[in-house]
């Protein structure tokens, strides 16, 4: 299509599958950049001439009768002249006219109006040159020759705009390609993230399983050993996710330089464990309870009620029975409920109330437990941790990569949590040898919830 230059009114002619509106182009005659959506269509007037500029006083030389020619202008061997611009495509003049006057067609055919992709590697002046800065308006790409100086800024001379160093621009690049990947694609790099520096780890699983063990045998001071050992793992783990999520994947040993720095991870991980898994243990707790004031009943067991008989109500017949439980099974219950035989009724509906919320709490704890991590990560706060409203906001934030980390997540815990109940049934060194597999688990969550914080950093304004 042709566009007027909104400065100077002169014609230029842009690809159709370049002209959107938020494109920037640079005039050739007032060398005024503009994006597309100021400058005005151009009339349908001033656009033939434009075309046959070039050609115009060959096309009518098949016409014209030979005596009007002046013999030694054209000779004889010059009717083949109208083969030679029959012969080059049309838009290869179209696109000298629009470029650029005729005394800059050398120069506008070295340097194109819209850079193409990647071009700002090589100097938009000097195509055998690498760039030194590209700049942050035009996205051209300029050579030192031809950057401009003030200071130690570099300054665009298309634009006078400031200009990035091309060392930058390439990272910059490197992180938006990184970050565009979707999480599956990192899954080597975060099952492989534990075994990158081997001494670091098998340091980490050694200490760990240490004072695990240690905390096994020992008749005082085991909550110490079970403390410190879960304090080194979050310690790990959170620096892990810190790093990656600020591109790093080649380090993860924790600056460990006094007891401060195990006490703040052992205070994170404790609130990241209360809001995740506090209702969970909360309906646990309910239900040992329960079954220990029914067993501690004065009639207990003894056949005679030691108060008086209550009849079962009918709703706590209706969940016995969506609980699965046959007839006789409820028979027997509504027997032991109304005479007395240990179950009290308000211990058994407490009982039945946490049993139906079980699995609420279960799976809170499953979908939670990941960005409690991320947030007592990221935070260092234990407040923070325990506010659900900003864990919520950021799984919002994150979308589909935080349900993708989850089922990783998941996985990795399912086969840590195996492994460890695995080697901690081998007499003496079971603690010792399921250390190697808490802390492979704890370092491949740091990782993989560093990557999904890494790719939604704008989103979740840590960027």
């Amino acid at each position: 299509m042709n566009l007027l230059c909104p400065h100077c009114a002169r014609t230029l002619r842009i690809p159709t599958e370049k002209a959107r509106p938020e494109v920037k182009v640079q005039c050739p005659g007032c060398r005024k950049v503009f994006a597309l959506a100021e400058a005005a269509p151009a009339p349908a007037a001033p656009r033939a001439p434009s075309a046959p500029q070039a050609p115009a006083p060959q096309v009518p030389a098949p016409q014209v009768p030979a005596p009007q020619v002046p013999a030694p202008q054209v000779p004889a061997p010059q009717v083949p002249a109208p083969q030679a611009p029959a012969t080059p495509p049309s838009p290869a003049p179209a696109v000298a006219a629009a470029g650029a006057p005729p005394a800059a067609g050398a120069v506008a055919a070295r340097r194109p109006r819209g850079p193409r992709p990647g071009a700002w590697r090589t100097c938009a002046t000097h195509s055998g040159k690498r760039s030194e800065g590209v700049c942050s308006e035009c996205g051209k790409g300029w050579c030192p020759d031809c950057v401009k100086r003030q200071g130690t800024a570099a300054i665009c001379p298309d634009c006078d705009a400031l200009c990035q160093s091309t060392a930058e621009r390439e990272e910059a690049e490197r992180v938006a390609r990184q970050r565009r990947r979707p999480l599956r694609d990192e899954l080597g790099t975060v099952l492989s993230y534990p075994l990158r520096d081997p001494m670091a780890y098998i340091m980490m699983a050694v200490t760990v399983g240490l004072f695990s063990t240690a905390a096994r045998v020992a008749a005082f001071g085991g909550y110490f050993g079970v403390l410190f050992a879960q304090g080194l793992l979050y310690a790990y783990s959170f620096t892990a996710i810190n790093r990656v999520s600020s591109g790093n994947t080649t380090n993860f040993m924790p600056e460990i330089s006094d007891i401060t720095d195990i006490v703040t991870p052992v205070r994170l991980g404790v609130a990241a464990m209360i809001i995740s898994s506090g209702p969970l243990f909360l309906l646990m707790l309910v239900l040992g309870v329960s079954s220990i004031f029914a067993l501690a009943s004065p009639g207990a067991g003894a056949g005679e009620p030691s108060y008086q008989s209550t009849p079962m109500p009918e709703e706590v017949r209706q969940i016995l029975a969506e609980q699965g439980m046959s007839e006789e099974e409820i028979a027997e219950f509504e027997e032991g409920y109304g005479q007395g035989e240990g179950v009290s009724a308000p211990a058994a509906g407490t009982a039945i109330a946490a049993l139906i919320a079980l699995p609420f709490a279960l799976l809170w704890k499953l979908l939670y437990s990941p960005i409690a991590l991320i947030a007592a990560a990221i935070s260092r706060s234990f407040f923070a941790t325990l506010n659900p409203v900003t864990g919520i906001d950021a799984i919002r934030r994150m979308g589909s990569i935080y349900w993708e980390a989850l089922v990783v997540y998941t996985g990795i815990a399912f086969a840590g949590f195996v492994g460890s109940a695995v080697l901690g049934m081998v007499p003496f060194l079971g603690g010792f040898l399921a250390a190697f597999v808490q802390s492979y688990a704890f370092l491949s969550f740091g990782c993989l919830l560093g990557f999904a914080v890494y790719k939604k950093a704008e989103e979740l304004g840590v960027d």
